[in-house]
């Protein structure tokens, strides 16, 4: 959603912020506001991963900056469902060694995959295990492959100085992954042909809504949230307490 940014000052008043010419926020802390709301609207927010619903098909190919990763099938050489031939080698530091398989959606996560119907984007979209597809897999050096299913890092698009969009590794928390911050923080991936882009932005959504680094809900104040009624497949907003979305 668009919005703006704003600071907030001792008479409780918000100031809005113009984007700075290098991109860089200088105060301690900024307040979003989504769409043209006034400061004092309640949006909904969204209270877990599995309650998140995947955006609409033409989410990803609207957006400039993530076209990069929808490029890439373009580029396929025959997609194959060797994944391992593939890669090759861990897509971060091109090395062959201590190499594992991750999936970008978890295969824990099987029931928000098909509830979300993410199998359109599988390469075999018949198979009923398909979080083990090929779109959803590559490969990492076993270290990287453990700090990835533990939030540390994603990979991200972001533009380059020329403008250009790149696939790059984000490190989520930099105290506590100094090595992970010097080596490897907005270095660009080894090319990932063959991933799915909505798969990549999926593992983003995931990476943000299960981490602990991000305690969003730690408090006991009244939020306006949305949950995921099953039942219904339909989304619906609710007013709880931050300990009852916790629970």
């Amino acid at each position: 959603a668009t919005g703006w940014i704003a600071t907030r000052g001792a008479n409780g008043q918000f100031s809005r912020v113009e984007r700075p010419t290098d991109g860089v926020l200088r105060s301690h802390t900024n307040y979003y506001f989504v769409g043209d709301h006034e400061p004092t609207h309640i949006y909904p927010v969204v209270s877990s991963f599995h309650h998140w619903r995947f955006p609409p098909a033409h989410f990803l190919s609207s957006r400039p900056a993530l076209r990069y990763l929808l490029a890439q099938r373009v580029k396929l050489l025959g997609e194959t469902r060797q994944y391992f031939t593939r890669d090759a080698t861990c897509r971060m530091t091109a090395h062959k060694g201590a190499r594992e398989v991750i999936h970008l959606v978890p295969l824990s996560d099987g029931y928000w995959f098909i509830h979300n119907g993410m199998r359109q984007y599988c390469l075999d979209q018949l198979n009923s295990a398909s979080t083990y597809d090929t779109r959803n897999m590559l490969h990492l050096r076993k270290g990287l492959h453990f700090l990835f299913d533990h939030h540390r890092f994603v990979f991200v698009v972001k533009r380059d100085r020329s403008g250009t969009a790149q696939l790059v590794l984000h490190v989520l928390n930099h105290e506590r992954a100094d090595e992970l911050m010097n080596l490897y923080h907005n270095r660009l991936t080894q090319a990932l042909r063959g991933v799915s882009a909505e798969f990549t932005f999926a593992r983003l959504a995931w990476a943000l809504f299960t981490s602990t680094y991000f305690p969003t809900f730690d408090g006991r104040v009244r939020m306006a949230v949305q949950l995921f009624n099953p039942e219904t497949n339909q989304v619906q907003n609710h007013d709880l307490y931050q300990q009852e979305i916790r629970g």
